[in-house]
């Protein structure tokens, strides 16, 4: 890649614009001189008819006017020096913009030389550009010959994880058999190449059709079903492949790498073996990053809400009322957004933190209105972020929040999803530990949902449940899904969980949670209770000073 801005160009920029200041202020100085002498010797010829040192020392004397005459040559070089200082602005403003923009440009150089110089140090196989060579002649035969070829990009998965813990020769190792396997699954009309680390493509030369070049990603999957050895221990491997056809998806070898590329992380993603290159795989590849800064203006300019969910109790005696905060965004772009679409977005851990606070500020302002207005024992649950458990020291955060609106913790409930809790298996027990024993109320949402049992509770330290709304759905439905509701809720009794089930939005749906032994029910045919989420003048006078 050709760097646009050099050094020599830049520095030539910069002394132009120094010697341009330089003469500026020269100039001004010359002027006020100039201005200077001819002002006192027109002063002393008016005065004594001749111009002399006498003469014009009695002009001075007699003109005061003159004295200022005598500070012009400062205020012109003054003013010299201040258009020197803006050119010195500009040209710093210029070398710091140019010099950006040659980082960028070093920085995008240094990663692609890191990707082809990659390949030769660990197989003898093309690299990307020679890859991209070979597959700009095939295309040019193609075109002259007809028919079709394609592009396969592989990845492995593994190659970062054995580098760190057996160290490079075991990583060279596992690419060389990568490599034997994946030769010899290909035939002669095949090209493999290795752009970096454990990133492989396969050119196929002569496709006939689509099935052609999924019989060959089919064989590339098999060869590496079987685990290596590496290191005379057996080794597993993970492996995701993406393809590109010409010419449906590209026509010149840049783009067919690219969309290829871009399906082989589509498959990654999805935990698919091979995916086949589609146009919406690019706008979901880039609305993850839009929708995450989206999230972060809309915090910025208050553009997320807070909606409050009753929870009834179905147990008969009073009460306190419980609420559930439903984080939606009504977006510009897309339309309202409930939080299962965006409250895992974040990846960074500032946006993480700012989500997160402002969660639990509004969960405390509405909890504060909730318990004047309602009942002093009221309690409120929110959902946060899964990397909320893990990145921020989420102990000490709700405490101080709780703390500064006189709140005990035992009114606030944190709900999560089971893949909070194995998203870092280390690290979310002693948080969530932590929070226990600080008061609050841990509240593991979602039972019902593929991957989400209520085993869990065994491993970590939750005691409340809330079941999806699918549950209650199905088990409207069929008999066998009632029985497993039933059985769901009394495993979870068992375990000592409060029990709330969600979805009673039709009276059928309400009689059966009714029926169900859960112990609270939320829903759209329930009562309306008037919402306890306070305006932001409400929040404010609510909040102790």
């Amino acid at each position: 890649m050709a760097v646009s801005v050099n050094l020599d160009s830049l520095a030539g920029t910069a002394d132009f614009l120094r010697g341009k200041a330089n003469r500026y202020a020269w100039f001004g100085l010359v002027v006020a001189i100039a201005a200077l002498a001819i002002a006192n010797g027109l002063a002393a010829y008016q005065g004594s008819g001749e111009i002399n040192t006498a003469s014009i020392l009695a002009a001075q004397r007699g003109n005061p006017a003159l004295w200022l005459l005598d500070v012009m040559p400062l205020l012109f070089l003054a003013w010299g020096q201040q258009i020197g200082m803006l050119m010195a602005y500009h040209a710093g403003a210029m070398l710091f913009d140019e010099t950006r923009a040659l980082r960028d440009q070093a920085q995008a150089l240094e990663y692609q030389l890191e990707r082809h110089a990659a390949a030769p140090a660990l197989t003898d196989l093309p690299g990307q550009r020679s890859f991209a060579a070979k597959l700009t002649r095939t295309l040019l035969r193609r075109a002259g010959e007809g028919g079709h070829c394609a592009v396969l990009a592989i990845d492995t998965q593994r190659y970062h994880e054995i580098a760190l813990a057996r160290g490079e020769a075991a990583a060279r190792e596992f690419i060389d058999q990568v490599a034997g396997r994946l030769r010899s699954a290909l035939d002669e009309h095949c090209v493999l190449g290795h752009f970096g680390y454990d990133d492989f493509a396969v050119l196929v030369r002569h496709a006939s059709d689509e099935a052609a070049v999924l019989a060959v990603a089919r064989r590339v999957q098999l060869a590496l079903d079987t685990p290596l050895t590496l290191q005379r221990q057996a080794m597993s491997l993970r492996s995701s492949v993406g393809i590109a056809i010409h010419p449906q998806h590209g026509d010149d070898a840049d783009a067919l790498i690219r969309h290829a590329e871009t399906a082989k992380y589509a498959a990654t993603a999805e935990g698919r073996e091979f995916l086949i290159y589609d146009a919406a795989l690019d706008d979901a590849r880039s609305e993850t990053p839009r929708l995450a800064a989206e999230l972060h203006a809309a915090l910025d300019h208050q553009g997320l809400v807070l909606d409050a969910v009753e929870q009834h109790p179905l147990r008969e005696g009073a009460q306190p009322p419980r609420q559930r905060l439903q984080l939606c965004w009504p977006h510009p772009r897309r339309g309202p957004l409930e939080q299962a679409a965006f409250i895992d977005l974040p990846s960074r851990s500032s946006l993480v933190h700012a989500l997160t606070l402002w969660q639990l500020q509004e969960a405390c302002t509405t909890l504060l209105a909730l318990r004047r207005d309602r009942h002093p024992q009221a309690r409120l649950s929110l959902r946060l972020a899964a990397a909320a458990f893990t990145d921020l020291p989420l102990t000490r955060i709700l405490l101080g929040l709780l703390r500064a609106h006189d709140l005990p913790a035992e009114a606030l409930t944190l709900e999560l999803r089971e893949s909070a809790l194995t998203r870092a298996p280390a690290a979310a027990p002693e948080q969530l530990l932590a929070l226990r024993d600080a008061g609050l109320h841990l509240c593991l949402c979602g039972i019902g949902r593929p991957g989400a049992a209520p085993a869990s509770l065994l491993h970590f330290s939750i005691d409340e449940a809330r079941l999806a709304p699918e549950l209650l759905s199905l088990a409207v439905q069929r008999p066998a899904a009632r029985e497993l509701l039933t059985s769901t809720i009394a495993q979870l009794k068992q375990l000592g969980a409060t029990v709330t089930i969600s979805g009673a939005d039709t009276p059928a749906l309400l009689a059966l949670a009714q029926s169900s032994g859960a112990d609270y029910v939320e829903g759209h045919a329930l009562p309306v209770v008037p919402s306890s989420v306070p305006s932001p003048d409400s929040a404010l006078a609510a909040s102790p000073a």
